[in-house]
């Protein structure tokens, strides 16, 4: 299997030069949206699939995990601390609000068999691939220090 690495500033084409006008400006990519979905790792191992997903400030408390044979859906939020405001801050980069990533899996997993890891910031879960089961969706428990 060949490993693609995708690059969003690849499908933007013509739209690159502008954009990076925009940003030497010093304006955050988040305002326009752009980022704030978690990045992702897919790897594959002889009987497992592992999805590896940078979620740094994200509480686990916060974060969902549903996974169906084919598919693992992540959903979280991060929210800005109410006792800072925006006055002073002369760039603003860190993203708050709800994110949601479903992400295509290239074997057939068993949902049941699965689990989720948390720590310093980076999501791993592991996904047992199948061989035939039934179709069906989890939600996945994460494992975390309580600091």
């Amino acid at each position: 299997m060949d490993l693609t690495r995708w690059n969003p500033y690849h499908e933007l084409g013509r739209m690159k030069e502008e954009l990076n006008k925009i940003f030497d400006m010093g304006i955050s990519p988040a305002v326009f949206g752009l980022g704030r979905n978690p990045s992702v790792d897919v790897r594959e191992t002889d009987n497992a699939i592992i999805v590896s997903a940078e979620v740094p400030g994200v509480n686990p408390e916060d974060l969902d995990i549903t996974v169906n044979e084919y598919h693992i859906t992540l959903k979280g939020k991060t929210e800005k601390n109410k006792d800072v405001t925006d006055e002073g801050y002369r760039i603003m980069e860190r993203r708050y609000g709800s994110f949601s990533r479903t992400i295509p899996l290239p074997e057939k997993i068993i949902p049941e068999e699965s689990s989720a890891d948390y720590r310093n910031g980076l999501l791993e879960i592991k996904l047992l691939k199948a061989e035939q089961g039934k179709k069906k969706s989890v939600k996945l428990n994460i494992k975390h220090d309580h600091h």
